[in-house]
């Protein structure tokens, strides 16, 4: 036999206990387009402006990107770089050999903070 709950009666001074907080920190994700460029690039930053007050982790998907330009890139290192000063972090995830060799190339490594990232070969 089922019990029911007892009806709170209208102007009781009653109130929930709020739920606490997961002792795990959330993630959150965002995925790169396919083409990470100038045309997408205030896209892009609309979106990693979302996430910049984050408390929690913010990963990155780069898996889809297929081509990259410096614009893409100085998104992307400005949102790093804001991420960082405020004391939170970015998670890389699968980051093509065209995102990382870009990055090489204009010494945006460390800014980006994939030289930080574990099993990423990224080139010297």
């Amino acid at each position: 036999m089922k019990q029911r709950k007892a009806a709170r009666k209208p102007g009781s001074s009653k109130r929930s206990t709020p739920k606490r907080a997961s002792s795990r920190k959330a993630v959150r994700a965002v995925a790169l387009p396919e083409e990470c460029g100038i045309a997408s690039a205030a896209k892009l930053q609309a979106a990693l402006l979302k996430r910049l007050g984050d408390g929690a982790s913010v990963k990155i998907d780069a898996s889809a990107v297929q081509r990259v330009d410096s614009a893409g890139l100085q998104v992307l290192a400005a949102f790093a770089r804001d991420r960082r000063a405020a004391g939170r972090d970015i998670e890389w995830v699968g980051v093509p050999e065209s995102l990382a060799d870009a990055a090489s190339l204009l010494s945006l490594t460390d800014a980006l903070g994939l030289s930080a990232q574990p099993g990423l070969a990224v080139p010297a």
